[in-house]
């Protein structure tokens, strides 16, 4: 059994299945929908049912009779073939199976070369119908039919409609033991089939799940009338900054991805960044700039061999590490949290406000000798803070907001400079994991 969930774009299809397949009491990954050129057609079938050798067999009896009839050239007559081998098969090899085990479904993406055109069907019995909206195929659709029926909007692009894919996929994971990634998409255009690369339906996942988290905490917060204006807005306020960071780093990472490929080979189905973005490829500065920020902090050693920037500032990585890796310095009430480490100042500065500050928050920036994080630095011995007594107090832990001593607990956190955690790439920023306490 799978789930597969087709759309029909303004621009487009685009068809998602998941890889487990059932094989009597193993369940193994494989590859659902694989697009072949056959004839003068591209075409991808993925399958859905109780009965895997039954729709192979399918498959394979369809394709072998595409490939032998060169006279089909045009979808109609397509459709017309692939009908009458379903109703063939329903007739023959489905009778050789109990009754439970016949009932099997399909989903085709068909593309002709010539002339261009695409079609995508789902199947009942041997009828093929157009897909005019979306559909689900597969594994107890009807509980996923909601939150299709929610997210989808006729004429939606393909880029959303393949993150809409991406949602499904992952919310029938979640709830399903039928369901596994990793997740196949075809994007299905007039110039083709496209099968998108394992490395990018992963990438299009986990962007789903970070910003689903941020959206589902905000959902909770709007219709919560006892939250204070003043709280609300603050949660308001951290939305905007956790989403525009998040899509600041996905786009930063696929225009990387875009220029590393090299833009005269590069080839989407759908665009990835902005119309109008002028992407630019360079070399790297060197990686040593001996003195280049010096001045900064003219006491601070490290500084002089910073990777990157010049006297007035630069980017400065960000490294997350637990609270338990700080145990001698750090008191009880932070050991479950994730603390950052300033690549400036090589002190604690932040706590992770959000589950997501760890996953996207890598690096601060320095301009004209002034920290984007100078009014909420927890640092105050760094000689770019800006930060007031009351400023500190908001950002500390909410169990010690009212404590007296709060000012001397974080000053007693922030003492001592941590520089060993950037001998190693120090122009990286990122999460570091300890196997066991610092001694």
């Amino acid at each position: 059994m799978t789930l597969i969930a087709a759309f029909k774009c303004s621009d487009g299809y685009v068809v998602c299945a998941d890889s487990q397949e059932t094989v009597g009491y193993r369940r193994v990954s494989r590859q659902k929908i694989t697009p072949k050129k056959l004839g003068n057609f591209e075409l991808a079938i993925g399958g859905s049912g109780d009965n895997g050798p039954l729709i192979d067999a399918v498959v394979h009896q369809i394709e072998s009779k595409i490939e032998s009839s060169a006279d089909i050239n045009k979808l109609p007559e397509l459709r017309t073939l692939i009908h009458n081998e379903l109703l063939n098969a329903r007739k023959n090899d489905a009778q050789l199976y109990p009754r439970k085990y016949r009932d099997v479904r399909f989903v085709v993406c068909a593309s002709s070369l010539s002339p261009p055109a695409v079609e995508v069907w789902h199947t009942a019995a041997s009828q093929l119908i157009p897909v005019e909206e979306y559909c689900l195929v597969g594994w107890d659709e009807e509980l996923y039919e909601h939150a299709a029926r929610r997210l989808y909007s006729a004429g939606m692009p393909i880029t959303q409609a393949l993150l809409l894919g991406m949602y499904l996929l992952e919310l029938a994971e979640n709830t399903s033991n039928y369901v596994r990634g990793p997740t196949t998409v075809v994007v299905a255009r007039d110039n083709g089939l496209w099968l998108e690369k394992a490395d990018r339906v992963a990438a299009l996942t986990e962007r789903i799940k970070l910003f689903t988290a941020a959206v589902d905490r905000l959902v909770l917060a709007c219709p919560d009338i006892s939250m204070s204006d003043q709280e609300f807005a603050g949660k308001i306020k951290e939305f905007q900054e956790t989403i525009l960071q998040l899509r600041g780093d996905y786009l930063r990472s696929v225009a990387e991805r875009i220029v590393s490929q090299g833009l005269e080979s590069y080839q989407s189905p759908y665009p990835e960044i902005p119309p109008g973005m002028v992407l630019t490829a360079g070399s790297r500065p060197p990686m040593e700039m001996k003195g280049a920020v010096a001045a900064l902090e003219p006491d601070h050693a490290c500084l002089a061999h910073f990777v990157g920037g010049d006297e007035r500032g630069g980017l400065f990585p960000v490294r997350w590490v637990s609270a338990k890796a700080f145990v001698r310095e750090a008191p009880p009430q932070l050991e479950d949290v994730m603390l950052s480490v300033c690549g400036f100042s090589h002190r604690i500065f932040r706590l992770n406000y959000t589950a997501l500050d760890p996953f996207v928050f890598h690096d601060i920036v320095i301009r004209d000798r002034k920290c984007e994080e100078a009014r909420r630095c927890l640092a105050r011995q760094c000689p770019l803070n800006r930060t007031t007594d009351g400023t500190i107090k908001k950002l500390a832990p909410a169990s010690e907001r009212k404590s007296t001593g709060i000012l001397e607990v974080v000053q007693k956190l922030t003492s001592a400079r941590h520089c060993g955690l950037f001998r190693d790439k120090p122009g990286e920023g990122g999460i570091l994991v300890f196997n066991k306490e610092r001694e």
